[in-house]
């Protein structure tokens, strides 16, 4: 099976992938309910950006839809910080409430962490959580030996992104597509896009394809399990 942990309102994929699709806001989180079946799970968050725009009312009518679905859910996500596009320390706040909304309904977490992976970093040093990072792009020297990684299909493409998966041992490597958000091939990645990425990410390892597709979901059973 292939694994796509990172993608958004995905509603049709091919019956060897599994999707996790991630909540943004209220809304998404809604929609990502709905798109719920047989290979499409659903993770609940509140994007940084989206977060920002919303009073302490807005947060908690989020943190408290995420409570009453918790047992619809493999994970909080997509949760973080994004100070490359604003610097709101606020975005801190919030990102400790959905950590801690983890810790009560223990869940695993998704993180973003743009512009601000070592601040993200030392937030969640204070929990005790199973954390995917999400497309990290920070500093390698910062990879956290106990986190999981999702690889993003760019990995075909982008240098950086093949250092990163380099880098991180395989027993912690999964792989995403952040669909329809990423541009892949000159084109919205989907998440049958997964297949090309772990291929590369075989042959950066020098491991066999299929020990590594089956590594990468042994790990999505590690961390994700339901």
């Amino acid at each position: 099976m292939f694994v796509d942990v990172h993608a958004h309102d995905c509603n049709n994929v091919s019956k060897n992938i599994l999707v996790v699709n991630n909540g943004l806001d209220l809304e998404s989180n809604k929609r990502c309910l709905e798109l719920k079946n047989k290979n499409i799970r659903c993770a609940m968050g509140l994007y940084p950006l989206e977060g920002i725009k919303l009073n302490e009312d807005g947060i908690d009518e989020n943190i408290d839809f995420i409570k009453l679905h918790r047992n619809d859910i493999i994970a909080i996500g997509e949760i973080g910080l994004d100070f490359k596009f604003n610097k709101d320390k606020r975005q801190i706040d919030i990102f400790n409430k959905m950590l801690e909304l983890a810790e009560e309904i223990k869940k695993p977490v998704i993180v973003h962490s743009r512009g601000a992976e070592k601040e993200v970093l030392d937030v969640l040093k204070r929990f005790d959580l199973n954390v995917i990072m999400h497309c990290f792009s920070g500093d390698l020297n910062l990879i956290n030996k106990k986190y999981y990684y999702s690889i993003p299909v760019s990995v075909v493409e982008r240098k950086w992104v093949q250092e990163l998966a380099r880098k991180v041992d395989v027993s912690r490597i999964l792989t995403e597509s952040d669909s329809p958000y990423v541009i892949f091939k000159k084109r919205k990645s989907k998440p049958e896009d997964v297949k090309e990425a772990l291929k590369k990410i075989s042959e950066i390892k020098e491991i066999n394809l299929e020990k590594t597709k089956s590594t990468i979901f042994a790990n999505y059973n590690l961390i994700l399990h339901e």
